[in-house]
């Protein structure tokens, strides 16, 4: 059987996936892929904004309760997870109370994950596990739980997510603001060990029949994204044949740079060393990378790159789309 050559093809492929003029057919050119030029300010794809997609944890939570005249009943404010502040007042506004509660052995914390596919998962410290779908327009994210649609707004300082969630009842004909709570999440998942938050983590992913799971507050980990993966290996899954990369000046050698914010980097020879700026989002073992037309998915495999685990590329060889070729990427 002829050898099929792993050498000569690769800058002609990565050329096709990542350079779009290049191989993409007239039909193609103009769509959105996963966060184009069509889309607002390149991040609403299918009614989601890609910023959301992934992992979040609370860090700080305001809340306020009103009565119908518009009066602050309650203010209460949640710090790093493990410290509550809270003040009472009465129906004219006067402070009752004032209390601090510090309880690092018994932190609260909540994790919100936003896939890509539109659903959701949340999960607290309580065992609350809420879950549903997603949708994002003008700054107004909806979240569907049973059937029943919630409303909160949404919007960014710096990395940090803010989003605000309003409650409204009714006294005497008149519909008035109950309470206010403002929740500002990073990104990741929160590790109760240390108190800390581990800033490319998975998210809760609940079986679809398990009404009490066990609460995890670190579920999921598989792997952290960020930093310099760098091709290794390729294969031919169908033959077994395998060529490694020796260095950084090997003509077949690639890198991803995966940095916070969903920003990243890929890098390739073609004659001089070529970098493209990407978009990223991950979701479970799979690292989505994307920029304009172009759209692909690394798996992550715990077995591969010397126990530390490798992101794999998939994809049909040029020269026959009967075989795949594997190129294995390591930090």
């Amino acid at each position: 059987m002829k050898k099929l050559s792993l050498t000569g093809p690769l800058t002609t492929l990565l050329a096709c996936l990542f350079i779009l003029c290049a191989c993409g057919s007239d039909d193609e050119k103009g769509t959105s892929g996963g966060g184009g030029a069509g889309n607002q300010s390149g991040q609403i794809a299918d009614g989601l904004d890609q910023r959301l997609i992934g992992t979040w944890t609370c860090i700080v939570s305001e809340g306020w309760e009103y009565n119908a005249s518009g009066t602050i009943l309650v203010h209460w404010k949640d710090l790093s997870a493990i410290s509550t502040e809270r003040w009472e007042f009465d129906d004219q506004g006067t402070q009752l109370s004032h209390n601090v509660y510090n309880e690092p052995d018994k932190p609260e914390w909540e994790m919100a994950t936003f896939n890509a596919d539109g659903s959701f998962y949340d999960i607290n410290e309580d065992g609350s596990k809420p879950k549903g779908t997603w949708q994002t327009t003008n700054g107004t994210l909806t979240l569907t739980v049973s059937g029943k649609p919630h409303l909160k707004s949404y919007s960014f300082k710096g990395n940090t997510l803010v989003v605000v969630s309003e409650e409204y009842e009714e006294e005497n004909g008149k519909r008035y603001l109950a309470s206010k709570t403002v929740d500002n999440f990073e990104r990741g998942t929160f590790n109760s060990s240390d108190n800390t938050i581990n800033p490319n983590g998975g998210g809760y992913h609940p079986e679809d029949n398990d009404d009490e799971p066990a609460v995890n507050p670190s579920p999921d980990v598989s792997f952290n994204v960020l930093g310099v993966w760098k091709s290794y290996k390729m294969t031919i899954t169908e033959t077994l044949e395998t060529d490694y990369v020796q260095d950084k000046n090997d003509e077949n050698y690639m890198e991803f740079v995966f940095s916070d914010g969903g920003k990243a980097t890929y890098s390739f020879w073609d004659e001089t060393f070529v970098s493209i700026s990407l978009n990223y989002t991950v979701s479970g073992n799979k690292v989505r990378v994307y920029s304009g037309q172009a759209d692909l998915t690394l798996s992550y495999d715990a077995t591969e790159g010397e126990g530390e685990g490798a992101l794999v590329l998939s994809r049909p060889l040029p020269q026959n789309e009967a075989y795949t070729l594997n190129i294995y990427f390591r930090k």
